[in-house]
């Protein structure tokens, strides 16, 4: 409360202009930035490291192998910069990086046993993937069993990945 540009306390002590609702509300929405924060902070920590794709779901689709490493990224709120790699007996068919945007949030990720969101993949490079492996999918990470697993809009499976827990710790 300046008066003629000095600070009066006396004005911020006096009860009659006292606010409480005002500082409820002040508090409520602190509160819900940092829980919005803290559950993204989650979210990526636990998508973050080397995931490996499931060897049954590899032989069932021709592939011999399939990883992905997913970043922390430089900033919670940005897409979430990976890294795919697929082989099949024919060579790698798959070499790109990517950035991942997450489409929403879960509310309490690390209480629930799984979260979904929608995922719109931007590959670095010209390649399109979209043949095998499209860039608009859902998402579902199992956080307790370490599985992530991408299905296309028609609803086929286009990827189950199990997180590599010795390569993600390095």
């Amino acid at each position: 409360m300046p008066v003629g540009g000095v600070f009066n306390l006396s004005n911020v002590l006096d009860s009659s202009k006292f606010k409480p609702t005002r500082v409820l509300i002040a508090v409520c929405i602190v509160w819900i930035l940092v829980l919005l924060y803290t559950v993204r902070y989650t979210e990526v920590l636990m998508l973050a490291g080397f995931w490996k794709m499931d060897p049954e779901f590899c032989t069932t689709n021709g592939l011999n192998t399939a990883i992905l490493y997913i970043t922390t990224g430089s900033h919670l709120f940005s897409p979430i910069n990976a890294y795919f790699i697929m082989q099949n007996s024919l060579g790698i068919i798959l070499n790109d990086s990517a950035k991942i945007s997450l489409d929403s949030w879960s509310i309490v990720p690390y209480v629930r046993s799984t979260f979904s969101t929608d995922v719109d993949i931007r590959w670095d490079s010209k390649e399109t993937y979209e043949h095998f492996f499209p860039s608009k999918q859902s998402m579902e990470c199992f956080p307790y069993l370490g599985k992530l697993k991408f299905t296309t809009k028609e609803g086929s499976i286009s990827a189950i990945y199990y997180k590599d827990s010795d390569a993600s710790d390095v």
